[in-house]
């Protein structure tokens, strides 16, 4: 005869949180609500009032029931789960009030989940016991938390690191120039070389995100786009043509087909 079956472990559960660039970039608690069965503190999941029980009367404790059948020369036994006590070989004496003797209960709680700073967008995190409530007081499941980013309004995740799009007018970019540009911390300033061109993609070391269980931090990639006006002053074309006739005087000595090696 096999074994008397034990109440049944809680089954896992699962639900999906969104968290801002904010969130990760610092860490912190997220509380999400969770509707499930769980296990009544009434009976602390026995289904029994006062949590007593009493030996199953159908079983007589052992969990399962045999029947025999003859056929002929040859008897045959059939076990199964005893079908009042589920296997376990117990009954409440009273039934829980709370509960009706189910040892569960559906419940809507909230509970507090700790976002670790740099968490991959669609990690899960697991929750020890906070998952289905168990059979008869056995212990529940675990949760998994799947975590998922929400876009940001300036700067686009790349693993550790964060890209940051900077338009600038013609001039800084012939010039060069200094400019202080948005980072998760608040601000940085950053030197933009002269002549630099359009999708050039400058370094802020140490700005990005935190490392995922691991020490430091990304960068922050700055990338460049160079902005040509659409409608200039009558002051501003004067100063654009003046600049071409420069530039084609500066080609002219230099030869017509040195502009396309050396701009």
């Amino acid at each position: 005869m096999g074994r008397r079956r034990g109440p049944m472990p809680g089954r896992d559960a699962r639900v999906d949180v969104e968290v801002t660039l904010e969130d990760v970039a610092r860490g912190g608690r997220k509380e999400v609500t969770l509707q499930h069965p769980m296990t009544c503190p009434a009976c602390r999941g026995t289904g029994a009032e006062g949590e007593r029980l009493v030996t199953c009367p159908t079983c007589g404790g052992r969990g399962q029931m045999s029947t025999a059948q003859r056929r002929g020369y040859s008897q045959f036994i059939t076990i199964a789960t005893c079908p009042k006590c589920n296997g376990r070989g117990q009954w409440p004496e009273r039934p829980c009030p709370r509960c009706s003797g189910q040892g569960r209960i559906a419940e809507t709680r909230t509970i507090a989940v700790e976002i670790p700073a740099g968490v991959p967008d669609g990690v899960q995190l697991r929750i020890p016991g906070r998952g289905l409530a168990g059979e008869a007081g056995a212990p529940p499941g675990d949760l998994y938390v799947g975590i998922h980013l929400q876009p940001h309004d300036r700067f686009v995740r790349d693993g550790d690191d964060l890209m940051l799009d900077l338009p600038i007018p013609v001039a800084d970019a012939v010039l060069g120039t200094e400019v202080e540009v948005p980072t998760m911390d608040g601000s940085s300033r950053l030197r933009i070389p002269a002549g630099v061109q359009s999708e050039t993609v400058l370094r802020l070391r140490g700005k990005g995100l935190p490392r995922f269980q691991a020490h430091g931090r990304g960068d922050q990639l700055v990338r460049v786009r160079v902005v040509t006006p659409t409608q200039v002053s009558s002051e501003e074309r004067r100063l654009f043509e003046q600049l071409r006739r420069l530039r084609d005087e500066d080609v002219g000595r230099r030869g017509p087909f040195d502009r396309f090696r050396n701009p």
